[in-house]
């Protein structure tokens, strides 16, 4: 995290953290990428903890490049808090083939990694068959 946190101070550091407006453009990211893990960010742009989690966010998009980070500000998009039934923020949604596979619910950026991690070795590309 500290080389991060310094590229980010040097101007180096670029997020692929995606915010995204809409329920219908979270649909289709989802759908142009079915096998990929999918973890939506669902902040209010007003919530302490939200704003607190977000550079842990930036540095997993930036160190996990197969897996595509959506943030959604959720307070404002209704229909996207109702669809993955927000209870509080934040809330960090895991998906693939448009099943939550798991949540991660409040200030917690060890859990957030640890999910990240968990579920990318469940990447298809990363199986391995065995005859």
């Amino acid at each position: 995290r500290v080389l991060f946190r310094s590229l980010k101070s040097n101007g180096l550091f670029k997020s692929a953290v995606r915010p995204v407006g809409s329920k219908q453009l979270v649909d289709r990211v989802l759908d142009a990428n079915p096998d990929s893990l999918v973890v939506l960010d669902l902040y209010a742009s007003w919530c302490g903890p939200c704003k607190r989690l977000a550079p842990v966010l930036d540095d997993l998009s930036v160190s996990h490049p197969s897996v595509i980070f959506l943030k959604v500000d959720a307070d404002k998009e209704r229909t996207v808090a109702a669809e993955y039934n927000l209870d509080s923020f934040p809330t960090i949604v895991f998906i693939r083939n448009h099943k939550v596979l798991t949540k991660v619910i409040g200030y917690d950026p060890e859990g957030v990694e640890r999910e990240v991690n968990g579920n990318m070795l469940m990447e298809p590309d990363t199986l391995v068959e065995v005859n």
